[in-house]
């Protein structure tokens, strides 16, 4: 599936740019000082395992992540939504879901103006279908934006 979507800058209070320190001067900053950037790089795979289950989160990217082919265990390229979670502290938490229909939708969405970077979302997971033709089954996703008090 291709994405050949614009991205959307950001603002400056959703900019999600990892500070970056100058390595040619030769002198290093004082990293004792220095404060945690609230965003952690490592992304969590988002598997609900029960029918309704939900998430309500800040639309993030769409980009490729590396997953497991789930019929040879390669590794392979996989497009995924990925999306911000506050932890209890308020830090983001990353997940990402390479679902088709979920990564299907967000880009629909984005194309049509009405999912964006920073839109804050509600997906729920309605479980696995059986597609028309064939013994495949799909996840079956919901989603929608959340109006912010």
């Amino acid at each position: 599936m291709s994405t050949d979507i614009a991205p959307v800058p950001a603002s400056p209070a959703q900019d999600t740019h990892f500070p970056t320190v100058d390595l040619t001067s030769g002198r290093l900053p004082d990293l004792s000082t220095a404060q945690v950037f609230p965003v952690d790089l490592v992304s969590e795979y988002f598997s609900p395992t029960t029918e309704g289950e939900s998430i309500r989160c800040i639309f993030f990217k769409i980009d490729t992540a590396t997953a497991a082919d789930q019929q040879t265990g390669d590794p392979i390229d996989l497009e995924c939504v990925f999306f911000a979670v506050p932890d209890e502290k308020g830090n983001a938490r990353i997940f990402r879901n390479g679902s088709r229909q979920l990564v299907g939708t967000i880009v629909d969405g984005l194309r049509q103006g009405r999912i964006a970077t920073g839109s804050p979302l509600e997906i729920t997971w309605k479980g696995k279908r059986k597609a028309k033709q064939g013994n495949k089954f799909y996840d079956s996703w919901s989603v929608v934006a959340l109006i912010l008090a």
